[in-house]
This record gives C-alpha cells, structure tokens and sequence, in this order.
C-alpha cells in the first residue's frame, strides 16, 4: 500500500498543481509515458498535439515508468526526465516555430512530432 502511494500522490499532486498554477499567458499541455508502451502529449481532452501555436507553455509531465522516460526535442529545447523515476514533473517552456519531437530514450526507434507554428 505504501508502495502505490509513493507512486499515486505525486501523479495526483502534479494534476492538482497543473490547474492551479498555469497562468493566462501559458497555454496548458499533458505530456505521459507509461505504464508500458505509452508515450503521449495531448491538451487533456486525450486528443493528441499535432500542431500547436508558438507560445508559452505549462507543460505537465506524468513519468509512469521506471523503465522509459519523456524526451522533448526542439528549438531552443532539450528537456527529459529520469528513467528509473516515476514522477509528476512541471516544465514551463516556450515554444518557438518549428518542428518538436517527443519520444522515450530507452525506446527512442518510437519518435513522435508536433509543429509549431
């Protein structure tokens, strides 16, 4: 029980600091990997980003695996969080036109891509 806590709260707590604390300039987005195969990045109504506008972003990052890890690649940006850690991560980024990547590093043969105009 201790175990499913310590991997419950901090998801719970990234989701509840995710509606609080983005602000009207920063456009809000849900970037996951795991558990298995997932890797994702949607706005929170699970449609996935496919081109978004050049801006400044809340980025809510649930880490659910301790075998693969998020990776976002792009203008300007390099940001990823650890492999072996499941964890809410909280990324304020601004995104400049181009096109993005996104993928696992353990898995990185998967790649997936968003532009942003």
């Amino acid at each position: 029980m201790r175990r499913l806590l310590l991997v419950v709260l901090p998801l719970l707590a990234g989701l509840f600091f995710a509606q609080t604390a983005a602000t009207a300039r920063e456009s809000l987005l849900y970037a996951t990997v795991g558990p298995g195969p997932i890797l994702s990045l949607d706005t929170g109504q699970e449609k996935s980003v496919t081109r978004v506008k050049a801006g400044r972003y809340y980025i809510v990052v649930r880490d659910r695996s301790v075998i693969r890890n998020f990776h976002l690649r792009g203008p300007g940006i390099d940001r990823r969080t650890p492999v072996k850690k499941v964890h809410a991560y909280e990324w304020h980024l601004r995104l400049r036109k181009g096109v993005y990547t996104y993928l696992s590093d353990p898995q990185s043969r998967t790649k997936k891509r968003f532009r942003v105009v």
